[in-house]
């Protein structure tokens, strides 16, 4: 899951929420809440994290992007049953 993924590397750096918060130029909420498994973040901070984490960008790339599929999936099936790709 993308939200342990990025706990997982950040403690592994030896950084605070905040310290990592603010290194991206971002409020300490925001950062909390992709942690905790809230929100998301966007394609462009996303694009920060990897550039943060380049060991670890093909990781934090598909938990990303399996995660997003995961939410395409859940509306799919919501609105018709299924989605119209295989998964």
């Amino acid at each position: 899951m993308f939200y342990k993924t990025i706990k997982r590397i950040r403690i592994q750096e030896y950084l605070t929420m905040q310290s990592l918060a603010v290194s991206m130029g971002l409020s300490v909420s925001t950062y909390k809440n992709w942690e905790t498994g809230r929100n998301l973040p966007s394609f462009e901070n996303m694009m920060r994290l990897k550039a943060r984490f380049p060991k670890h960008a093909e990781e934090l790339e598909a938990e990303f992007i399996g995660r997003r599929m995961f939410d395409a999936r859940e509306c799919f099936e919501s609105l018709r049953g299924s989605p119209p790709w295989p998964l």
